[in-house]
């Protein structure tokens, strides 16, 4: 499942869904699941992070599976103010780290 959390931005939620899905699907992800997709404003997304500016944050959970049998991969904090091209591509490269893979892989 992935859970979008606009905060009152102007987000087309099945977008980001899709582009989430889509993403953890190419990289052999799937049954039940749990990914999510926060929006935030730049001054919270600068306190979120050693205070400097960022467009997208991946915290991740290393996919812990609960007691629901859910494996939870962890969140993705986006800017808010992000153009939707940006964005998208921002929450896939998120989902990566999310799933290990890093830019140094």
């Amino acid at each position: 499942m992935v859970s979008v959390f606009t905060n009152g931005f102007e987000v087309d939620e099945k977008c980001v869904q899709d582009v989430v899905e889509s993403t953890m699907s190419e990289h052999g992800v799937s049954g039940k699941y749990e990914v999510n997709v926060n929006f935030v404003v730049p001054d919270e997304m600068q306190t979120l992070y050693d205070k400097q500016r960022h467009d997208v944050l991946s915290f991740p959970l290393e996919g812990e599976t609960g007691p629901d049998g859910v494996v939870r991969y962890g969140d993705i904090v986006v800017l808010g103010t992000l153009s939707a091209s940006r964005r998208d591509m921002l929450i896939a490269h998120s989902c990566l780290h999310l799933l290990g893979i890093h830019h140094e892989d």
